[in-house]
């Protein structure tokens, strides 16, 4: 998920499209703030030493897998949320349904999509067992780097106004 914020900000500060205001998406606000960049370094770090003492694996397939799957959930996550990045009738779909339960559900599916992304990266390239063990791995590792990223757009984002 990190990643997928990284290549989204990245896309967004070379992109010549109007930001929408009311498009209520919260980690919208993780990706205008490049303050906090040490929240996708810490995520991978957490994410990386899940999967070191759960998986109980060498510190170095930790770190590929970590970065492997994170790369792979970003690229899909682009793919997936680009219409809603660009000038298109979605946006203005998605801009008027604030606070509407679609939207609600959509945003809180993405750690969830994230999740199921990576794990299916993580036991289809970098053949990892299809085990508790992994699943157990995966989820918390997702968790706690999701948390990282709720931490501080909670307390290090400054929204105008």
């Amino acid at each position: 998920m990190r990643n997928l914020q990284c290549l989204l900000a990245l896309s967004l500060a070379l992109s010549p499209v109007l930001a929408y205001a009311n498009f209520i998406w919260p980690p919208m606000l993780y990706l205008l703030s490049f303050s906090i960049w040490w929240v996708v370094v810490g995520g991978l770090v957490i994410e990386g030493l899940a999967h070191k003492f759960i998986l109980q694996q060498p510190i170095r397939k930790s770190i590929w897998v970590t970065i492997g799957t994170n790369a792979i959930s970003a690229i899909a996550g682009t793919i997936i949320l680009l219409p809603l990045l660009l000038d298109t009738p979605l946006i203005n779909w998605a801009s008027g349904l604030a606070l509407n339960v679609v939207l609600v559900v959509v945003v809180l599916a993405i750690p969830l999509v994230n999740f199921a992304i990576e794990f299916w990266a993580g036991t289809r390239i970098w053949l990892l067992p299809r085990a508790r063990r992994t699943v157990a791995s995966f989820l918390v590792a997702n968790l706690l780097s999701f948390g990282l990223v709720v931490y501080a757009i909670l307390f290090h984002v400054k929204v105008p106004g």
